[in-house]
């Protein structure tokens, strides 16, 4: 489960491309199914380079730290380079197209007249579907408590641990496409120390730099 922490480091910046992405079609009418699909997208991108991340660490067992950090920078010059082309010149982007931040941004209902965007519900069903008790979610927790007891125990050790990065990456992609139109605009640095942030959570809450409960 700890692994989930350091992929952080450079899932943020995965965020980053989809925001950007969607960005990029400004004044474009789009439609939910379309944004939908943008957002899959998205999430396969990031999922693809969580693989990357995941097969690196278990079958080459380095430590997720050093491989996540050094995708960020890979990652990070991609972006820079991305939004360097035509003329934009690395400017921010903005005047995103306003079917995509309502999307996002939008509200269903209120509670006491506050209206509840829509990502806070996106949230909410993500965080219920990713606790809810399916085998991969229990060999996960397996493998975070403890590697050789997992392995001894049946569990498929490196396909778990590249699913975990896997689904991080996807959960980063997504939270990309909700925080580029959260904000309104997009530019290289747009999440830049997002990680520090949630690396921070973790760390004051108990989580072990070295796995294990």
């Amino acid at each position: 489960v700890v692994n989930l922490l350091y992929n952080i480091v450079d899932r943020i910046y995965i965020g980053h491309i989809a925001g950007i992405g969607a960005a990029a079609l400004t004044g474009v009418g789009l439609f939910a199914p379309i944004l939908m699909l943008l957002n899959a997208f998205a999430m396969l991108i990031g999922a693809a380079i969580g693989c990357f991340n995941g097969f690196f660490v278990a079958k080459f067992k380095l430590h997720p730290f050093i491989v996540t950090l050094g995708t960020q920078l890979i990652l990070y010059t991609v972006l820079l380079l991305y939004v360097q082309q035509g003329n934009n010149k690395g400017m921010a982007i903005s005047n995103l197209d306003p079917s995509y931040t309502g999307f996002v941004k939008g509200s269903l209902f209120s509670i006491g007249g506050t209206p509840i965007p829509n990502y806070v519900l996106f949230a909410i069903v993500l965080t219920a579907v990713m606790w809810y008790k399916t085998t991969f979610g229990k060999n996960m927790f397996a493998l975070g408590s403890n590697e050789e007891a997992a392995r001894v125990s049946g569990v498929n050790v490196f396909g778990v641990t590249v699913g975990v990065f896997a689904l991080a990456g996807a959960m980063y992609g997504f939270t990309g496409f909700i925080e580029g139109a959260r904000i309104g605009s997009n530019t290289a640095n747009t999440g830049l120390n997002y990680e520090l942030d949630a690396i921070a959570a973790c760390v004051i809450g108990g989580v072990s730099f070295v796995g294990g409960i």
